[in-house]
């Protein structure tokens, strides 16, 4: 088991030997010593070598350490700000003859509508 001296000292290596992973970032320089990081849950980073990761868009989340990429939010949820790490459920709950306005992706919906000609909504209580 390596103790928080040999892990520093394995990172600091790691960020010499040209450039910290995918999903990592350097950091320390302004120290005088580089480490690399993983970049936290909400962020990502998709190529090597970087000073930085990069927020989640709105619509996408990372529940994830150390990723290279955003999850896009499933039917139903969504992510209105950058950097999340989940997605928040859709939950305007509507009366009968109304539907819920447009919630998903970066979408958070705003309340109720009538439902569309054609549409019909018998039940209080669904989006």
């Amino acid at each position: 088991r390596y103790g928080e001296r040999q892990v520093r000292n394995l990172l600091w290596r790691a960020a010499l030997a040209g450039g910290c992973a995918k999903g990592t970032y350097y950091w320390g320089a302004w120290l005088g010593t580089q480490y690399c990081v993983k970049c936290p849950a909400g962020q990502y980073q998709d190529s090597t070598g970087h000073a930085n990761c990069t927020l989640c868009a709105a619509g996408q989340f990372q529940d994830e350490e150390e990723a290279t990429k955003c999850k896009e939010c499933a039917t139903g949820k969504f992510a209105a700000a950058t950097g999340l790490s989940a997605c928040e459920t859709c939950n305007n709950w509507c009366p009968e003859g109304q539907e819920q306005t447009s919630c998903g992706g970066s979408l958070r919906g705003t309340g109720c509508q009538p439902c569309a000609p054609g549409k019909y909504q018998d039940q209080s209580g669904h989006p």
